[in-house]
């Protein structure tokens, strides 16, 4: 379950251009009715990229893509990460966006990370920093005083597997505020968030 339908009651923030680079299995996936199209992203960065498609989306308009590896559609959440995205260009090729990002967002795309010295490139790598960016950034606005704690348990202290977990509550969290009247203005205690994560992280978590 992606966290995009509460984005479009968050301020957005467009970000510089930063270092591009491809994942070659990386799509993604829009819809025109029940019909889904993959397109095959060119290049990427923390702030937005290129589609290969023939999608006649007009400069300026926002459109709703979900980033997932190429192939059947990914049913769990952990595989796909849904973003809106404004189009900037268009050429005979394709099209480039920007990502559409809450305030909050730090996408860090290509920056090696405690657990690998080396950029990675996979789909699953990409789609997971979306996920990490946007649980961290969801914590800042739900707990900002367990913000910092939060980015180093997201971005080191949890294992990949305690991590899947963690992103699965953080989002989810996310996901019944926004369907709440008033929910993305609460605020809570910070000791009960981190608790959720730390504590949470150990168990299988299989909501969706």
């Amino acid at each position: 379950m992606s966290s995009s339908r509460s984005w479009l009651r968050l301020p957005f923030m467009y970000r510089p251009r930063a270092e591009r680079r491809e994942s070659p299995a990386l799509v993604a996936v829009h819809w025109e009715g029940r019909t889904a199209h993959q397109n095959p992203v060119a290049n990427l960065s923390s702030s937005g990229a290129y589609l290969v498609t023939r999608a006649q989306w007009s400069p300026g308009q926002i459109v709703s893509l979900t980033f997932q590896r190429k192939g059947r559609l990914e049913d769990a959440s952990r595989g796909r990460y849904t973003v809106q995205a404004r189009t900037v260009r268009r050429d005979k090729d394709g099209v480039a966006i920007a990502y559409m990002l809450p305030r909050e967002t730090e996408l860090n795309l290509w920056e090696p990370t405690i657990k690998a010295s080396a950029p990675q490139t996979e789909p699953e790598d990409v789609v997971r920093e979306f996920r990490t960016a946007a649980a961290i950034a969801f914590v800042k606005r739900l707990a900002p005083q367990a913000a910092d704690r939060a980015n180093w348990l997201f971005r080191r202290g949890l294992s990949s597997h305690r991590l899947e977990s963690a992103l699965e509550i953080a989002l989810h969290a996310e996901e019944l505020l926004a369907l709440a009247p008033g929910g993305m203005r609460l605020q809570a205690n910070p000791d009960f968030v981190l608790r959720a994560l730390e504590e949470g992280s150990w168990a299988e978590i299989d909501w969706i």
